[in-house]
């Protein structure tokens, strides 16, 4: 039986709104393995066919089986629809549900004939990396299936295009990212391997409207040539979910010998362009895999990493972290030894570390083996400090990265795909029932979690000029600020009790409070 243990990690500082950074109506990163956070802190979870909505406190909301179903990506929309991309035995399906849990449609990936040498063939697309909603609240998928590939839906999974896309500097294609849409220019972060050896990454722009595709830069970020090292399979794009002109590539080049080393690679890319990368490494026979990436408001990137020993086939978890500059403070963090473990048998154990709420993380293992549970979660003290988490020495070097001008060698084709066919795919859900939750604690000394609510008030509620904060005498304001409904920030204000909102349009708006013991959020009309 599977057992899902959640860490809580309390860190004391400030976090934005949730959604603020998604565009359109897109209300999350959709990367793979990656849980979900609405607007209300509630947590969206899925573990193999089992899908969980629970609320702040990890109460159940509903949670569901679909049958034949093992649910890879999650794609919350900002009016509550949720679109998935899950594996299942005869390849990759796109679906939606519903708020309340419901499964809507569910499809199966383009199949299409096309015709070589007078001999007519079936190809049928069978796995997808990434989804998006763009500007006209339409579906696209990304993904690689021999080359890369450009499907458009809309939300019901009616078919509305497919583009396939070849690139003569990517030889062997590994993962298609959609990265984003402005104004029907769709930016794509594709890896894969060059000839004799190098690992590039290619992010090239779709024009929607002209139907024309143009490379837009090139990277190498690692090289393979060296007969010492294998490629790995595990060339990942992550897209920021705190900043959303920014996504991260991994790379991983494999020992191929106990004498050897194992490098694991992370960079940083901003509008296209190089900000940063660093180099993790371990002497074989440990293998390193990138499982989850993670974020905090300062926007510290925190890496949850798979470590086997392939001599004795065990799995160390850790976590490490890098700041917004690329900097590593060199230790790992192992949560797995809070509950006993400090390695496990079998590749079944998954870990995620997600921003929660506030000041609150948490920290989930999916695994076969023994632990608490069925859910447990545990509260700790700091960013990732080591009350609960035993820490290690990391090496870590700048990793070193190219830019390539391949001029008129970086070349892509675009091959437009008419008649295609997306079957309706079957899938059952049903409720479960017998899913329970074990809290326990792990804080250090002379540490409170605070209520705030209760300790913060926002008045008169509507306002017309004056908006008044009124915090109890242990509370300290240290910023206000102000969304409207879409997300976008409006006003801020540092640490006064009163914000002038008169020259606000007349509408609902939020007001967020950050104090030294957490943040308060209230609904406001300005009049």
């Amino acid at each position: 039986m599977k057992t899902i243990v959640l860490t809580i990690a309390l860190l004391f500082a400030f976090s934005f709104i949730k959604a603020q950074n998604f565009p359109y109506l897109n209300a999350s990163t959709a990367n793979s393995g990656e849980f979900v956070i609405d607007v209300d802190s509630n947590v969206f979870m899925f573990h193999g066919n089992k899908f969980e909505k629970l609320d702040k406190h990890f109460n159940p909301i509903w949670i569901n089986n679909y049958s034949d179903l093992r649910f890879k990506n999650l794609l919350l929309s900002k009016t509550g629809s949720l679109f998935f991309i899950a594996t299942t035995v005869g390849g990759d399906k796109i679906g939606k549900i519903e708020a309340n849990g419901n499964l809507s449609w569910c499809k199966s990936l383009p199949s299409y004939t096309t015709t070589i040498s007078g001999n007519t063939y079936t190809v049928s697309i069978n796995s997808a990396d990434q989804m998006l909603l763009d500007r006209n609240n339409q579906l696209i998928i990304t993904g690689v299936d021999g080359s890369f590939y450009f499907l458009k839906t809309d939300t019901l999974g009616n078919f509305m295009k497919l583009r396939r896309i070849g690139s003569n500097v990517l030889l062997t294609p590994k993962n298609s990212t959609i990265i984003k849409d402005v104004s029907g220019v769709y930016s794509v972060s594709s890896l894969g391997y060059g000839f004799e050896g190098p690992v590039y990454n290619l992010i090239y722009k779709y024009d929607d409207l002209t139907d024309v595709i143009t490379a837009d830069s090139t990277f190498e970020i690692a090289y393979m040539g060296n007969m010492n090292q294998n490629p790995s399979s595990n060339e990942q794009t992550i897209k920021s979910s705190k900043q959303a002109d920014v996504f991260y590539v991994c790379n991983n080049a494999g020992a191929a010998s106990s004498t050897l080393y194992n490098t694991f690679s992370f960079r940083k890319i901003k509008n296209t362009f190089l900000t940063w990368g660093v180099q993790f490494q371990t002497f074989a026979p440990y293998l390193m895999s990138l499982q989850n990436v993670e974020e905090d408001h300062l926007k510290n990137v925190y890496l949850s990493v798979s470590c086997k020993n392939v001599s004795t086939n065990k799995f160390q978890k850790w976590i490490v972290k890098v700041d917004s500059n690329g900097i590593s403070d060199h230790q790992k963090y192992n949560f797995l030894q809070n509950f006993g473990k400090a390695s496990f048998s079998g590749e079944d154990s998954i870990t995620q570390l997600k921003h929660h709420y506030g000041n609150h993380f948490f920290y989930s293992i999916e695994t076969s083996s023994s632990l608490p549970g069925p859910l447990s979660i545990t509260k700790m003290d700091s960013a990732i400090g080591s009350y609960c988490s035993p820490t290690a020495s990391i090496s870590v070097t700048p990793s070193n990265y190219y830019a390539y001008a391949f001029g008129s060698l970086n070349t892509t084709t675009l091959t437009s795909v008419a008649s295609v066919t997306m079957s309706p795919f079957s899938s059952t859900m049903s409720t479960v029932t017998n899913f329970s939750v074990i809290i326990n604690s792990c804080l250090a000394l002379n540490t409170k979690e605070y209520n705030v609510d209760g300790n913060i008030s926002v008045y008169p509620n509507p306002a017309n000029a004056l908006l008044n904060i009124h915090t109890t005498s242990n509370f300290s304001i240290i910023s206000s600020t102000i969304y409207d409904v879409s997300g976008k920030l409006v006003l801020t204000s540092n640490g006064q009790g009163t914000i002038n909102v008169a020259n606000l349009n007349s509408g609902m708006y939020f007001i967020k409070v950050m104090t030294d013991k957490g943040e308060y959020k209230q609904k406001f009309i300005k009049e």
